[in-house]
């Protein structure tokens, strides 16, 4: 699931019956009311989606195609496909996420082991940048930005670290930060940013822990480790199997 920016609409990927629901939500209950025309049908396995900060267009992998269904987003929450959906991204498609300027989308592609960054056009069509699709970890699942926009970081499962990018603001691409990849715990799965913009969190499956990492300032960047890059806080809790994460304001 993911909300938008302004707090009034619900999106919902439904993996079994291949569709995407919207929901309204009422601001004082909290009820949620199916938008008419959804749920819109998807061809199998749409495994995960997101809404650019501006709530304009939303975005859904399908990891069996390899591919992200582009639609528009009416004020009532009303979807319409963008002219071109889908748009190719790499094999096993399988997380995304989108920059804090509604410039561009990274997705993770955990069969094909790379990310692919596409910008996003005026009409919500995707476009591959330059260089786009790139290497990473083995079996890549989780995107996740720092909230300036300025640093991306894929869990990579199978490999079980965290590959750590610097982002040219115009162009998109990433750039490997020293240091990276990052160990991380046994098949780190979720990354989670915190909304301050001071911590990433990551989740293992396997070794059923959650690790908050500091993002490095530029001051704070070392020979070993450059700005952007994580450091541990030595605060690692353990849990269940995560599925699922949010990180919220103070």
């Amino acid at each position: 699931m993911v909300m938008n920016a302004a707090g009034n609409l619900l999106f919902v990927s439904n993996e079994v019956s291949s569709s995407v629901a919207v929901y309204s939500v009422n601001s004082g209950t909290g009820a949620l009311s199916l938008v008419a025309g959804t749920p819109v049908s998807l061809p199998p396995n749409p495994v995960a989606l997101a809404v650019t900060p501006s709530g304009k267009f939303l975005y859904v992998v399908n990891s069996n195609l390899g591919s992200v269904f582009a639609f528009s987003v009416a004020s009532s929450g009303a979807l319409q496909p963008v002219a071109g959906s889908p748009f190719a991204s790499g094999a096993g498609a399988f997380a995304l996420a989108i920059d804090p300027n509604d410039k561009f989308v990274y997705v993770a592609n955990s069969t094909a082991d790379t990310v692919s960054i596409l910008s996003i056009a005026s009409n919500g069509a995707l476009i591959q940048v330059s260089g786009s699709p790139f290497a990473t970890g083995t079996g890549p699942v989780s995107v996740a930005l720092s909230t300036t926009g300025q640093f991306l970081y894929i869990a990579n499962q199978s490999s079980n670290n965290i590959s750590e990018y610097s982002i040219d603001s115009t162009t998109g691409f990433a750039t490997e930060i020293i240091g990276s990849p990052l160990t991380a715990g046994t098949a780190p799965s979720l990354l989670v940013t915190d909304p301050d913009g001071t911590f990433i969190y990551v989740a293992s499956q396997t070794s059923k822990t959650i690790t908050p990492y500091t993002i490095l300032s530029g001051t704070a960047a070392t020979t070993t480790s450059g700005a952007g890059g994580l450091t541990t806080t030595a605060q690692s809790v353990t849990i269940d199997s995560a599925a699922g994460g949010i990180a919220v304001g103070k």
